[in-house]
């Protein structure tokens, strides 16, 4: 009986930590991506950056308001920090100003990344010859 409810506490936990990350996977996922920029920005002598963007990542992670929002930390320039959401994200307003009461946030823009679309890349054949 005891085997019973550890294994169903298990999955009890399991499913509850699965359930959060959903929702928060648009914050985990550009946070994964952030950080792997993080060793190059500290070769360049940015590493401030990079513990701003650490705050930044947690606190949008760390308000319940924002759960299952659809906002990214689009990038870090010094103290400027731009987050990405699409026009149809309703809480980004909120995200702003999360984000803009931290230390060493000076200025927050919002992008939507619907309106700036990545460069189409042409690569040409190689000619036969």
């Amino acid at each position: 009986m005891l085997y019973l409810l550890r294994r169903l506490t298990r999955i009890f936990s399991l499913v509850t930590l699965l359930f959060w990350a959903f929702q928060t996977r648009h914050t985990i996922l550009g946070a994964v991506d952030f950080a792997k920029t993080a060793p190059t920005r500290v070769r360049m002598g940015r590493g401030k950056e990079v513990g701003l963007g650490a705050e930044v990542h947690w606190a949008l992670l760390r308000d319940p308001r924002l759960r299952g929002a659809n906002i990214r930390v689009g990038s870090i320039d010094g103290s400027t920090v731009v987050l990405c959401a699409p026009s149809t994200e309703t809480r980004a307003n909120l995200a702003r100003e999360v984000v803009s009461r931290l230390p060493g946030v000076r200025d927050v823009r919002l992008e939507d990344p619907a309106a700036h679309p990545a460069p189409i890349t042409v690569t040409s054949a190689p000619l036969a010859g």
